[in-house]
């Protein structure tokens, strides 16, 4: 049963699962996460149980505080969205029975509309698969801040001076961490890549197919290079570089990271975090980098990763490990309706998690129900 209390927000807990967007489908079985990300324990079963949650409603007047420690809550008129809107939403989720895990938005710097499904609830981490290519992303930006790397113009074969490396041609030898950001690299399919024990091997030694920056082809082995790049240039692992200069600051703690079968965290997918923290990273994109006064991710690279570097095919575009999308926005897409949807012109962002492959159901949600909740 459904309980609606007077000026108080609604978070409805009911239905379950898991999913990244891009033609290459990660592998079940992945090596488990490293200790020191994990701190909290294994997420409770999910049930079919419907629970219902209020939230204190705040004053579309008070600035947010920062969701450091927890996101403060609004109702979602109080910063202009119309509930009725949301409700329908929410009725069309059940009616076609799409296997929605959760829905979060957030406008104004509130947590206003937080729905779970089938069992799911606000501490359980959901598999966000390649949302962790928009963290590799983040953490390229970071990297060239702080010096460890020099340039997106910087050949990646020079990472790997150590290395044998087959095709070693001209065309690989252009090949830049720019291309690899851009899904441009023209190397060969990453299909098998997760059959191998040495993943980066692997990759380095695909054949080139295409010019580098000539052509889209969505690849995680594009970004796991660009991991093996981050623990090259910084010694450290990608997951402890992110801890540092990323989750630490924004309060997330209840996160895990796979690994590869050498051990370096996999940079096509492998995150599990919270949905309410999949919106942190969105806000901090939201706000430029910016967070709490302090610039984790500098400003410039959030307006040049979000940007459309090369269509896609299919009317979206795609910048460094960020989409573009036909309704406005940019975002973090993970294998079959994971997604982190950022709408600066609106100050809000949008969270789904699901069971694969509803992703484009989940845009129509998106178009048909959040986007024209709007009031203001």
């Amino acid at each position: 049963m459904r309980t609606q209390l007077p000026g108080v927000m609604m978070i409805i807990l009911i239905l379950t699962a898991c999913a990244v967007s891009g033609p290459t489908a990660p592998v079940p079985n992945l090596t488990p996460a490293p200790k020191p990300i994990s701190t909290s324990p294994a997420s409770p079963a999910p049930t079919t149980t419907q629970t219902t949650t209020a939230t204190i409603p705040t004053s579309a007047s008070v600035p947010a505080p920062w969701p450091t420690t927890d996101w403060p809550t609004s109702t979602p008129e109080q910063q202009g969205l119309d509930v009725a809107m949301l409700e329908k939403m929410v009725e069309r989720i059940n009616q076609d029975k799409l296997s929605v895990h959760s829905v979060l938005i957030v406008r104004h710097g509130y947590l206003v509309y937080e729905t779970y499904f089938k069992g799911f609830q606000a501490d359980t981490r959901h598999e966000v698969y390649s949302c962790t290519k928009s963290v590799i992303s983040a953490l390229i930006g970071i990297a060239i801040e702080q010096g460890y790397i020099d340039s997106l113009q910087h050949k990646v074969l020079d990472y790997f001076p150590d290395r044998q490396i087959a095709y070693n041609e001209a065309r690989k030898q252009a090949l830049t961490l720019e291309y690899l950001l851009t899904m441009t690299s023209g190397l060969d399919s990453d299909e098998r890549m997760p059959y191998s024990q040495d993943w980066v091997q692997f990759m380095l030694d695909r054949p080139m197919v295409v010019e580098p920056g000539t052509k889209f082809s969505y690849s995680s082995g594009n970004t796991h290079l660009l991991a093996a790049v981050l623990r090259q240039a910084t010694g450290i692992q990608p997951a402890d570089f992110a801890r540092t200069n990323l989750f630490d600051p924004l309060g997330i703690s209840n996160l895990t990271w796979d690994t590869d079968p050498a051990g370096l965290s996999i940079g096509g997918w492998g995150i599990r975090m919270t949905p309410r923290d999949m919106a942190k990273f969105g806000y901090l994109y939201l706000h430029g980098g910016q967070w709490h006064g302090r610039q984790l991710v500098p400003a410039d690279w959030v307006k040049l990763t979000t940007q459309k570097y090369i269509d896609t095919g299919d009317g979206r575009g795609y910048g460094y490990a960020w989409w573009q999308l036909p309704f406005g926005g940019y975002a973090a897409l993970g294998y079959g309706g994971q997604q982190i949807l950022v709408f600066p012109e609106r100050d809000m962002v949008v969270v789904f998690t699901s069971q694969p492959e509803i992703e484009k159901q989940i845009w129509r949600l998106v178009d048909d129900f959040i986007i024209p909740a709007q009031l203001d």
